[in-house]
């Protein structure tokens, strides 16, 4: 059993009225997987509801999109990487208006980038994108 989050904790975010993160793991959260393999299509939404981890593996050249995930927690911290097996460049990569971050380099063949946000009630935010290339 997960154990109680410690006695400092707030049940809901007094800025978003969302119960925390660190609540809703210990109440709902027990089961979830913490990484998911995401089906490459010209468009994806995770559920952020699901797991906390998303690989998204590109096949080929052709543009795509990545959705608001769903079911988002204030305070959720959430990783998409992405993995470039295209046999050649990646098509440009959409990210929702959602997330708030700084242009995304997208991986050369045979490799993978990460990039890490939080959600903070509204936005997910960037809190970290790979610096380079990382082989796959």
């Amino acid at each position: 059993m997960r154990p109680l989050p410690d006695a400092d904790t707030e049940v809901v975010d007094p800025l978003t009225g969302l119960m925390t993160v660190e609540w809703y793991d210990f109440f709902f959260d027990r089961d979830r997987a913490r990484s998911a393999v995401v089906a490459y299509s010209p468009s994806m939404t995770v559920n952020a509801g699901h797991a906390s981890d998303f690989t998204i593996t590109a096949t080929n050249g052709t543009a795509f999109t990545i959705g608001a995930p769903r079911n988002p927690i204030s305070g959720q911290v959430i990783t998409f990487t992405i993995k470039n097996a295209s046999g050649g460049a990646l098509g440009t990569i959409t990210w929702d208006a959602v997330f708030k971050m700084p242009a995304f380099t997208s991986p050369a063949n045979g490799f993978n980038r990460s990039v890490t946000f939080a959600f903070d009630g509204a936005h997910w935010l960037q809190r970290y994108q790979s610096a380079a290339d990382v082989p796959n």
